[in-house]
């Protein structure tokens, strides 16, 4: 993509930052500050264009999402470029939006409410190799076979990256405020950047191709505030099935659910990329909100003495605690797909294979949900294994 001097460009938070010759903009959230230093994607992305310097070489733009990340930002700068102590970068800060307010500007209405039905513009629509072809069949079936599709550049087929709910944050396309429709139920994980991403059939995603819009109910909101430090064995899937063991599998459907909360804000990118991935499995569409947002309802969860969860045949609300599993005979071990097969993922299991001493004597396929996090295995050190990797 190309850019021109003094252009600001809104990435998302995952990929962070995206430069030319004499700006470089970056976006940031609380959680790529906290969750990542030393080695967050800021900084995989800052050091390339850094080699043997201590200062950055031109001025930048920061888009960040919290007043505590402008503070932390500056702790980074200081921390990974000492020389640049006199650089001051220009802070624009983004305020993260419910969905009804995102779905109210895609309509171009100034106000919605739950169960209005209203046309909503689409941002960017994801098709990926299984629904494809079906939603092409029936676009050109309906707008004719010389039919233009409306907009190249809004349409997303993720070719050789993978994963395609993964290869949509680390290819840029998360941004928030924006309306994101997939051929894929789990395309509500691109909500943890604050977008309206929801997934659609192959008869919807046909008729976007050539309207660019959809019809779209408005959902009423569900609010979950998890608070509380997490435990060092608690992850973002621990979370997940807890709710939804709590609220059942239909317990949301077709509601917008929104996470806050101090965990909410200890959590990085990848493990709130989790948390949102799974909401779909209770029947639920996924965004952040507001301060002034109505909910349908509360939940709250103390995180601070829980235990880690499985969900057990053959639902992921029958949950059980993993010491209630204690005697199950394990056959295989297998870590993958858009909710397991993240950077984050594979670097937590290497920590707990790396901290028992033993050697893995189970059949274990890891497969990457995409190339970049293949390269991060075998690149990336384990956290706190005195620089050993994955691989």
């Amino acid at each position: 993509m190309s850019h021109r001097e003094g252009e600001i460009y809104l990435a998302s938070p995952y990929t962070a930052a995206t430069s030319c010759s004499s700006v470089l903009v970056v976006v940031v959230s609380q959680t790529s500050i906290n969750g990542f230093l030393p080695c967050s994607s800021t900084d995989h992305l800052l050091l390339p264009h850094q080699e043997g310097s201590e200062s950055l070489r031109f001025p930048f733009i920061i888009i960040i999402f919290s007043v505590m990340s402008e503070t932390r930002f500056q702790e980074y700068l200081l921390f990974s470029y000492p020389a640049s102590a006199n650089t001051t970068p220009t802070f624009y800060h983004w305020i993260s939006e419910d969905s009804q307010k995102i779905l109210a500007r895609a309509a171009e209405k100034e106000k919605v409410i739950p169960r209005d039905n209203i046309w909503v513009n689409v941002d960017v629509l994801m098709t990926h190799d299984v629904c494809g072809p079906g939603s092409i069949g029936i676009f050109k079936k309906e707008f004719g076979e010389d039919a233009k599709v409306w907009d190249r550049e809004k349409l997303v087929n993720p070719d050789y990256k993978g994963v395609c709910h993964i290869a949509l944050a680390q290819e840029g396309h998360c941004r928030p405020g924006e309306v994101l429709l997939g051929t894929d139920s789990h395309t509500c994980t691109a909500g943890a950047f604050g977008q309206f991403a929801t997934g659609i059939g192959n008869t919807d995603a046909g008729f976007v191709l050539g309207a660019e819009k959809l019809l779209l109910k408005v959902a009423p909101t569900l609010r979950f505030v998890l608070d509380g430090e997490m435990p060092s064995y608690f992850l973002a899937k621990d979370l997940i099935l807890q709710i939804i063991s709590e609220i059942s599998m239909a317990g949301a459907t077709y509601k917008s659910m929104e996470f806050v909360g101090s965990t909410v804000e200890s959590l990085t990118m990848e493990e709130r990329m989790t948390l949102c991935n799974m909401v779909v499995e209770a029947g639920e569409k996924n965004v952040y909100s507001d301060q002034q947002a109505r909910f349908l309802s509360e939940c709250r969860f103390d995180v601070t003495k829980s235990e880690p969860l499985v969900a057990k045949p053959h639902s992921p609300d029958n949950r059980a605690l993993s010491r209630e599993c204690k005697d199950v005979k394990i056959d295989r071990v297998y870590i993958r797909s858009c909710t397991g097969g993240k950077t984050e993922d594979f670097m937590a299991a290497a920590k707990k294979f790396l901290a028992s001493g033993k050697k893995v004597k189970l059949p274990t396929i890891l497969v990457p949900a995409t190339q970049k996090v293949w390269m991060d295995v075998y690149s990336l050190p384990v956290p706190g294994s005195g620089g050993k990797i994955c691989s």
